[in-house]
């Protein structure tokens, strides 16, 4: 049973590590001898001291932990920096050194890292966001829109990108466009508690997310509205027809490929509907859409 000790405030504990990789060292692994450099690898020079401390109160154990962390990020950002003059295209190393400086309140840093890695790895949607964050973080909100858009425009589905997109947004005050980011946000991921948080924050509270197939039974008992298909569709589904209300819009893209065309179906009065023709596109089917009779020879 050790019995621990107390120090008083100021101490320093120091240990003195000796590493010899001269040819004369029989235990040297390397031959020849090369120069050892800081690095993860059981090659490379690591010394570490652990010490087990104990505190008067939790206050101090925080303030233990919050300085102990800054200490430690600082030296291995150091080792980082080091690893990456050695091996330059290492993107993960660049990765990894942009983690630290966002940690430790550099972003400019950050965003100098994640920059070749998106050189080294080309037009990656993790790349884009990595760079949007950091950009982010820094306060240059329209580049980092642009890697969010980009990021997004390569995955669709990355809900962590529209999420991030949106408090940009928001910190812009542009927040139409945020509500809409963060309302995607939790389409994709509806147990993203942070795009919800979002939503809130943005004075949107009153959202109620449905899962399930639509385009065969209706999801609820109460018409809507607004209704948007963001998935093409043969014919309109009867379905939907069926849930919007009187006075109420459905947007949708009807049509096979390679003809298809953007409408705005709106119900003026109970059972009587109106189609309005935007304009031609192309949109990827929605699942389970209703197919009409085809002709088969």
């Amino acid at each position: 049973m050790v019995t621990p000790f107390w120090l008083p405030k100021g101490t320093t504990l120091s240990m003195e590590y000796r590493y010899d990789n001269s040819a004369s060292n029989a235990r040297n692994p390397e031959r020849p001898a090369k120069r050892a450099r800081w690095g993860q690898r059981s090659s490379d020079e690591m010394g570490d001291l652990w010490i087990q401390v104990l505190t008067r109160d939790e206050p101090d154990l925080v303030t233990l932990t919050r300085e102990f962390r800054t200490k430690v990020a600082t030296e291995d950002a150091v080792g980082y920096e080091m690893e990456i003059e050695r091996l330059p295209s290492d993107a993960a190393l660049h990765d990894d050194a942009a983690l630290l400086y966002l940690e430790l309140g550099q972003p400019d840093r950050a965003v100098e890292h994640f920059q070749r890695t998106l050189a080294l790895r080309g037009d990656v949607a993790q790349a884009h966001y990595n760079l949007g964050t950091a950009f982010a973080v820094a306060r240059k909100y329209d580049e980092a829109i642009y890697e969010f858009q980009r990021a997004i425009r390569l995955q669709p589905e990355y809900a962590s990108a529209h999420n991030n997109l949106g408090n940009v947004y928001f910190a812009q005050k542009k927040y139409d466009e945020a509500i809409r980011e963060f309302a995607e946000a939790v389409r994709l991921q509806p147990d993203s508690a942070s795009a919800q948080r979002n939503l809130a924050a943005a004075g949107i509270t009153n959202v109620t997310l449905l899962e399930g197939d639509s385009a065969r039974a209706p999801l609820a008992e109460s018409a809507f509205d607004v209704i948007v298909l963001t998935g093409s569709t043969p014919i309109v589904p009867q379905a939907f027809l069926d849930r919007l209300k009187p006075g109420g819009r459905l947007f949708a893209v009807v049509g096979d490929a390679p003809v298809m065309k953007a409408m705005v179906i709106r119900q003026p009065a109970p059972g009587a509907f109106r189609h309005v023709e935007l304009f031609e596109t192309m949109l990827k089917p929605l699942v389970n859409a209703p197919q009409p009779p085809r002709f088969r020879f």
